[in-house]
């Protein structure tokens, strides 16, 4: 043998073994008929699981009912309408509601990126000077506390007082 033929020897076994395409297009074919047969099986044991609706139709027998001597009826008295809610409003007062430990923070603006320079304590009284400004998903309104500091705050923890 010659190097030439030698070294051509040795680059061939150097890959090993080698598949033919059709078997792999063949495992291919396989594998994707299991998966789909698996997929439908799912789905119709899901469709037989389901109930089956079957119309029925029942017509109410006529029976005899007495009919009772006509008297005259005293028209209810009008009920008074509901108090509408409380909404908050400029010039309102709010209470810190629902807060727990955490307070209620009241910023620069009307806005989570303002600074937050103050936090009042649940139950705190506020007057609402303006808003309603809404601002990253929240509803905001300014408003003024009990020591005369004045800043911005979610409507989500204002209880509207009468």
């Amino acid at each position: 043998m010659n190097t030439d033929t030698q070294e051509k020897d040795v680059r061939h076994s150097s890959r090993g073994p080698t598949v033919p395409l059709w078997s792999v297009m063949l495992a291919l074919a396989l594998m994707l008929a299991v998966i789909g047969g698996l997929w439908w099986k799912l789905f119709s044991l899901r469709r037989s699981a389901g109930l089956q609706f079957t119309p029925t139709v029942s017509l109410p027998s006529p029976t005899p009912t007495a009919v009772a001597p006509s008297t005259p009826t005293v028209a209810p008295s009008p009920t008074p309408s509901p108090t509408p809610p409380l909404e908050i409003a400029v010039g309102g007062r709010v209470k810190v509601s629902g807060t727990g430990e955490f307070g209620l923070r009241l910023r620069s603006g009307p806005g989570l990126d303002y600074v937050t320079f103050k936090i009042l304590p649940e139950g705190s009284m506020l007057t609402v000077l303006g808003g309603p400004e809404e601002a990253d998903g929240h509803i905001w309104w300014r408003v003024e506390d009990e020591e005369g500091v004045v800043g911005w705050a979610v409507e989500d923890w204002l209880k509207p007082m009468p």
